[in-house]
């Protein structure tokens, strides 16, 4: 199966991203694996669009734009499983 993610906006609310395109990298990369080990719901198929809010995550002060990448993918993904 051919998954194809676009993610036109993304929105940090009072977060400073020193490092942006580490985090496209990064949240692409996990939002990548989780897909592959996880899959989607079954109710998501072919030409399916979502808009999906991703829900709060957990920040330190200044966090790596790694590591903020890996959490955003996370929280896109539980936003992604949750549509039935």
């Amino acid at each position: 199966m051919k998954i194809n993610v676009h993610i036109e906006r993304l929105v940090l609310e009072g977060i400073e991203v020193r490092h942006p395109q580490v985090l496209r990298q990064a949240l692409g990369k996990e939002l990548t694996r989780q897909l592959r080990q996880q899959g989607l719901s079954a109710g998501l198929g072919a030409g399916t669009t979502l808009f999906v809010a991703g829900g709060a995550i957990q920040l330190n002060q200044h966090p790596p734009a790694a590591g903020l990448g890996r959490q955003v993918a996370g929280a896109v993904y539980r936003g992604i499983r949750s549509r039935r």
